[in-house]
């Protein structure tokens, strides 16, 4: 990739930060700046002006942009924090800034491998900063639905990078601001995770659970250690992945949101493990506390494109773990399951389409239905193009080799194989 030029770095202030993210944005939807002027209004010279940082950005400018570019709302989340930082360079804001006041938290820019990362000035959260934050981090949550998670993942960290500072050199940090950084820092240990990259998940699930713990907010904490539990999964390690979701369970004080999440997560640790008895009773008692958790903030997940039927897909990875395990005629039941949510979840989740096309491949493998398992796999390669999931790929790669060794002329096999062997779309 060309290196930035050096009037379009992002130090320094939240409107060069802004001008940044709109360029990254319209690039990677492969529009002008022309085009891009003509649908929302602006003038092309305008956008220009916007994103080298020359020109403060308009309010209907971010949140038009937002929706022709489809960013899940990252530009109209900044919007207010750039508009703070206007406020108190122009002196509009009440009484103009004060004398000697600290600016708005800037991330960080990217720096060179080899070289010193320059520093932003002093983080100042206020309520309305804090406020901004959080709209940042839905639209950031809706974005990861849609695009590669090295996408999101750079300013993602830059901004935990300002709340860390924050934290440790603001006196007297709002009492919100702890809790919030745990957020943060669990959405980047998964961007973290979907690129493959564990041992730095687990490091910033770490870092939140020690947030949240610290701010007495259970259900994330229980949360964060859930979501270690389903990296050692991933890593094929049942005894730590046991662990972790025991410890989320035992937290005290967790409603039945967190008690959900953490039951699924031992469930499939224990398919994992080999042991059915104690999956199904998991399973079954999730189910009851997924009916009395009610979808809010901090439960997210439950209001994504998957989100009702969490504990259905969840049943079926179970189903297709113990299947890969030898247990006779789960295959097919746990196609049956899958094949169930994911018509109910339609196309608005690639990446969740995606993933579980791929699971539902590998149960059709395990019921011996190779044409129906080439199938799903050909279509969870289509979707995985779109967000090149690294967990969707290594679940289609499983299915790829376990189709070559039982069923080597199955149809569909060598457009399988192609499409697994399309190199990545590179990291912006």
């Amino acid at each position: 990739m060309c290196p930035m030029p050096r009037r379009l770095e992002p130090s320094g202030s939240l409107r060069a930060y802004f001008g940044w993210r709109l360029r990254h944005w319209r690039r990677t939807r492969n529009m002008t700046q022309e085009a891009l002027g003509q649908r929302i209004g602006y003038d092309n010279s305008q956008i220009s002006k916007v994103e080298s940082g020359d020109r403060w950005p308009p309010e209907d400018l971010a949140h038009r942009t937002d929706e022709v570019l489809s960013t899940g709302g990252e530009l109209g989340g900044l919007w207010p924090l750039v508009n703070v930082e206007r406020q108190r360079s122009t002196g509009e804001g009440p009484g103009g800034p004060p004398e000697g006041a600290a600016a708005v938290p800037v991330p960080a820019a990217p720096a060179p491998p080899a070289a010193e990362p320059p520093r932003a000035p002093e983080p100042r959260f206020d309520d309305d900063a804090i406020g901004s934050m959080c709209t940042l981090l839905g639209a950031y949550r809706r974005a990861g639905d849609h695009v590669h998670a090295a996408t999101l993942l750079v300013p993602v960290e830059w901004h935990l990078d300002s709340l860390l500072r924050a934290l440790t050199e603001q006196s007297a940090p709002p009492a919100r601001l702890l809790p919030l950084a745990a957020e943060w820092a669990e959405l980047a240990g998964w961007l973290r995770f979907d690129l493959g990259e564990h041992h730095r998940a687990l490091a910033w699930y770490d870092r939140g659970h020690q947030w949240a713990t610290a701010a007495h907010v259970p259900d994330l904490a229980s949360r964060l250690l859930a979501r270690k539990a389903t990296a050692a999964w991933e890593d094929r390690d049942p005894v730590a992945a046991v662990g972790y979701a025991q410890a989320a369970r035992g937290t005290p004080g967790i409603g039945p949101g967190a008690r959900t999440w953490a039951a699924l997560a031992e469930a499939r640790a224990q398919a994992l493990a080999g042991d059915r008895y104690a999956c199904e009773k998991l399973l079954d008692g999730a189910a009851e506390d997924a009916a009395g958790a009610a979808p809010g903030p901090a439960w997210w997940w439950l209001r994504g494109p998957a989100g009702a039927h969490v504990p259905q897909l969840a049943r079926a990875t179970c189903l297709r773990e113990l299947a890969a395990r030898g247990v006779p005629g789960l295959g097919r039941r746990a196609a049956a399951e899958f094949t169930a949510a994911l018509a109910a979840i339609g196309d608005a989740g690639p990446r969740d389409q995606a993933l579980f096309s791929a699971r539902l491949a590998d149960a059709y493998v395990y019921a011996a239905d190779p044409e129906r398992a080439t199938a799903a796999a050909l279509h969870a390669a289509d979707a995985a193009h779109i967000t090149r999931s690294h967990r969707t790929l290594r679940e289609l790669s499983g299915v790829h080799t376990r189709l070559r060794a039982t069923t080597p002329d199955a149809p569909g096999l060598p457009d399988l194989s192609d499409r697994l062997h399309t190199p990545p779309e590179p990291r912006p």
